[in-house]
């Protein structure tokens, strides 16, 4: 099994794909949300970070949440690394602030106030 060279579909850009390699591709360590579009092809990282954002934002911008939907998402979160933009961002002093799809995605609430907080933890 080999790396492959493609070309995204979306911005034309080259990249390397290892879904068919014995190690694992760097797709592996972004949450595994998106629907496979056989028709459509591989889409390069930045492409691939930039959709997952944006229907990260979308889901968690729409509570209440689904619980079935929230269940997949519990099942299938074992991240390899968090991604910048997705499970956190850093603020203007460098601090890391994680996102609601994180917390979302973790279960439960740590009880800290996080800015971010799905469960609506206040902390006085």
């Amino acid at each position: 099994m080999s790396v492959k060279q493609k070309k995204c579909p979306d911005c034309g850009t080259d990249f390397t794909c290892g879904c068919d390699s014995a190690q694992a591709c760097w797709c592996d360590s972004l949450p595994a949300i998106m629907p496979l579009s056989t028709d459509k092809g591989c889409t390069c990282p930045e492409c691939l970070k930039s959709e997952i954002k944006k229907r990260v934002e979308e889901f968690t911008a729409n509570p209440p949440y689904d619980e079935t939907q929230l269940k997949r998402i519990r099942e299938r979160f074992t991240p390899k690394k968090l991604n910048e933009g997705i499970d956190y961002y850093l603020n203007g002093q460098g601090y890391w602030v994680f996102t609601k799809w994180y917390h979302l995605s973790r279960g439960y609430c740590c009880e800290n106030g996080c800015k971010h907080c799905p469960y609506g933890f206040k902390k006085f």
